[in-house]
This record gives C-alpha cells, sequence and structure tokens, in this order.
C-alpha cells in the first residue's frame, strides 16, 4: 500500500437543505471537504477546505463519522474520512468557487443527485441518528459502490 490519504467533509444544514458541491471533474455531488495538508489535524482541516470551498467559517462542529474507503481497481489506495457536522458558521456562501458550484440540496433529492452512493447511505444515516457512525466502502474506480458496512456508536 502506497499510503492511506486522509480527508475530511462537513455537512451543513439549513432550513434551505444541505450545502454540497458538484465538482466538474466527475459531475458528482459531494459534502464540502478535502485532502489534510501535512501536519494538520482533522478539526483544522474541515474548517480550512470549509472556508476555501464555500466561503463560510465554522464556528461549532462535532465529528459525527469515521470512514475507510477502499477502491477495487486500485488496492494501493485507501482514504480515510472523517465526517464534520457543522452547527454554526459565519459568512456567506460563494456559489461559484474554484472547486465546482455549490447548492442547497433538499434532503428529499439525495437519491435522485449523482453521487457516491457511500456519501448518500452515510448522509442519510447521519441524519437519521444522533449516535457517531463508523463505515467501510468498497468502490471501483468509477465510484460503483460494490460492499459497505455503518454501524452506530451512541454519544455517552
Amino acid at each position: 500500500m502506497t499510503g492511506m490519504k486522509t480527508i475530511v467533509n462537513a455537512l451543513l444544514r439549513s432550513p434551505e437543505g444541505i450545502l454540497m458541491i458538484r465538482k466538474p471533474s466527475t459531475g458528482f455531488w459531494f459534502l464540502p471537504g478535502g485532502k489534510l495538508e501535512p501536519g494538520e489535524s482533522p478539526e483544522e482541516g474541515v474548517v480550512r477546505e470549509v472556508f476555501e470551498e464555500t466561503g463560510l467559517l465554522p464556528l461549532e462542529m462535532r465529528l459525527r463519522g469515521e470512514f475507510l474507503l477502499r477502491f477495487v481497481d486500485n488496492v494501493k489506495e485507501e482514504r480515510k474520512l472523517y465526517t464534520f457536522e457543522v452547527s454554526r458558521w459565519e459568512g456567506d456562501v460563494d456559489f461559484l468557487c474554484r472547486e465546482g458550484s455549490l447548492a442547497w440540496q433538499k434532503v428529499e433529492h439525495l437519491d435522485f443527485l449523482p453521487m457516491p452512493d457511500g456519501d448518500r447511505r452515510a448522509i442519510l444515516e447521519l441524519l437519521g441518528r444522533e449516535s457517531f457512525l463508523h463505515g467501510e466502502f468498497l468502490y471501483r474506480e468509477d465510484y460503483t459502490l460494490v460492499a459497505h458496512r455503518l454501524t452506530g456508536t451512541l454519544f455517552v
């Protein structure tokens, strides 16, 4: 294995929906986020990534999930993903950023958006519970989900 990449993303909810970004390279919708920089903690990384991609500065957040992503076509690549829920932020959304276009997506529309199925499952599971979510996803290179496992842990 060539090393595990660590990535972070953020779940931001408002009455308008969930803030998501459409990446032009894939056409898929994702939660705002990206790779950690060297020496950066997941908390620092998610604040930086959310600000870079959305123009919003997270003020209150908590870690909601930890996921392992593997790819059957590339056994050398694994990714660890930390998902934070941001409950308070400041600033205005920059709907057209250099990373893609942003939109508030209604929860009931998630089933119809082009996005990795594992992301969709994790988001819907997080929205339906207060517990911490662990998961593993096995994808093909084109983000077709081959297998997955999600388990929750109650917050104490």
